[in-house]
């Protein structure tokens, strides 16, 4: 019961404590953490006990074990970063460094796509969607359709929990995944209905049974489909 419960905090705590990511001052004073802090966790939320979360506890002793605890490919992980510092020029690595470096890979870009047309964007979705077709070519469709889907299945599960009453920040805490994308899945939610929601899916799944059995045109579909997750109204505080 509440023991056992209180025991586990006790024991991640501990645990964080005991693993903590090392902090280096370097000579220019420009302090230093060797392995990341993966996000900010919302003190409401259930992941309370995880209040110094980082890799360096799912992963535990990264910092001693080195890159290669969470980059299975070296030679992979040191030829970007070769990119990203020689982007930098000497000067030292920023976001925009990074951001200009990596190339985004087709989930994040679906996630991209299915927002913007949310959030009512609609031109800069096609504008992504072209790039993504451009980069991947027409196969791309067929994993397009399959993300697209899973991201309105968290959507739906985010709208039902703001429905019964969750602020976006419990609804975001419910979710499964990666607790960025699940509090932007909760941010779309907030601006569809759960049943417009619950449409697209089922015209996803139409469109990947036509592309995969008709010889249709996949990338027509999947803009007809896009085009209908427009948002109905503006998020409302709280729900």
């Amino acid at each position: 019961g509440k023991e056992y419960l209180d025991g586990l905090w006790d024991r991640w705590d501990q645990v964080a404590e005991e693993y903590a990511p090392e902090v280096r001052t370097l000579p220019n004073g420009q302090m230093v953490q060797r392995t990341p802090t993966e996000y900010e966790v919302n003190p409401d939320a259930w992941q309370i006990q995880a209040g110094s979360n980082s890799y360096n506890t799912y992963w535990l002793d990264a910092d001693n074990r080195g890159c290669e605890s969470c980059h299975a490919d070296m030679n992979a992980l040191l030829n970007e970063l070769q990119k990203v510092c020689a982007h930098a020029g000497g000067a030292p690595v920023s976001a925009a460094d990074i951001t200009a470096c990596v190339v985004p890979n087709l989930e994040y870009n679906s996630l991209r796509i299915l927002d913007e047309f949310v959030e009512g964007r609609g031109k800069s979705g096609l504008e992504i969607l072209d790039s993504v077709f451009e980069s991947e070519g027409k196969d791309a469709a067929y994993k397009l359709a399959g993300f697209l889907a899973s991201r309105l299945r968290t959507m739906l599960s985010a709208r039902r929990a703001l429905d019964r009453g969750s602020t976006p920040e419990s609804a975001a805490a419910s979710l499964s995944g990666a607790p960025y994308a699940n509090k932007k899945a909760v941010a779309a939610a907030r601006r569809m209905t759960a049943e417009r929601i619950e449409e697209g899916i089922l015209r996803l799944s139409a469109i990947d049974l036509r592309m995969k059995s008709e010889a249709v045109d996949a990338r027509l579909l999947l803009e007809t489909a896009l085009l209908s997750f427009r948002p109905l109204k503006p998020a409302a505080k709280g729900r």
